[in-house]
């Protein structure tokens, strides 16, 4: 059984992440000497984590399959039917693709001003949002119509309080030298950040249990180091993203982070 480790030291202090109320680093403080003391505490995340590299990431290419709404069934007030959920996809798109969707789709852009002014948010993004599986690419949204993996691992911060709070969110997640997100983007709502992780398959495992135990140590370790209210709040790191088939709202965010060439060290 896996375990997320109840405490962690900084800079001489313990203090437990339940009882930790903002997140413990700021933009542009330098995290990595607190990094490689927290990494060693998470064995299996260390197994699966990578480092990117120029040569290495120039050479991955992260897929995932791509779908138009809605995401769930559309019922009138009656519980009519009146339009199926989308479960097989429209595309193929690569994490570049996406960001310039994100960044660029004038589309995308107006979908998301009506999700965000909306009375009901979430039924507004699940009959508005296109959305992809940033876990890999299938031929039917179930994780048993599974074709190939992206090599890429959700991680989802919702219920955040201010809009600039999600806009420091995205750049610390997309600046922590463990996770190194190759997207980060604000969410629907606009309280909220999304971030793909890299991930490695070691040599003879098994690629579809690593990607799952991936997924559960990334979120572990996010929710160690970023978590802002602590486990018994439903602000901070989103704990459903833990399966393969995991769907991820596309909106439109102009200042998303796309880790390039001349954004890997």
């Amino acid at each position: 059984m896996c375990q997320v480790i109840p405490f962690i030291l900084l800079k001489y202090k313990t203090i437990s992440y339940s009882n930790v109320k903002s997140p413990l680093f700021c933009p542009g403080e330098d995290k990595t000497p607190f990094i490689r003391f927290i990494l060693p505490t998470f064995p299996p995340f260390l197994k699966f984590i990578v480092s990117l590299k120029k040569s290495d990431s120039m050479k991955k290419e992260f897929c995932m399959s791509y779908f138009n709404a809605p995401v769930a069934p559309i019922k009138d007030a009656d519980g009519r039917l009146l339009l199926r959920a989308t479960t097989t996809p429209a595309s193929t798109l690569t994490v570049e693709q996406v960001y310039h969707m994100i960044t660029a789709n004038n589309c995308l852009q107006q979908l998301t001003r009506e999700v965000r002014s909306a009375l009901d948010r979430r039924l507004a993004k699940q009959s508005l949002l296109p959305y992809v599986t940033p876990c890999g690419v299938f031929s039917y949204r179930s994780t048993a119509n599974l074709t190939k993996l992206s090599g890429l691992l959700p991680i989802d911060i919702d219920h955040l309080d201010t809009p600039d709070e999600a806009v420091e969110m995205r750049q610390l997640l997309f600046d922590d030298p463990a996770l190194r997100p190759v997207l980060c983007f604000i969410s629907p709502g606009g309280l909220g950040v999304k971030a793909f992780v890299p991930y490695q398959v070691p040599s003879g495992e098994d690629p579809v249990r690593c990607a799952s135990e991936s997924i559960y140590w990334a979120m572990a370790y996010v929710k160690t180091l970023y978590n802002p209210a602590g486990k018994d709040s439903a602000k901070g790191v989103d704990p459903s993203g833990k399966d393969l088939v995991r769907t991820c709202f596309l909106c439109h965010d102009a200042d998303a982070l796309l880790r390039t060439e001349d954004t890997i060290d």
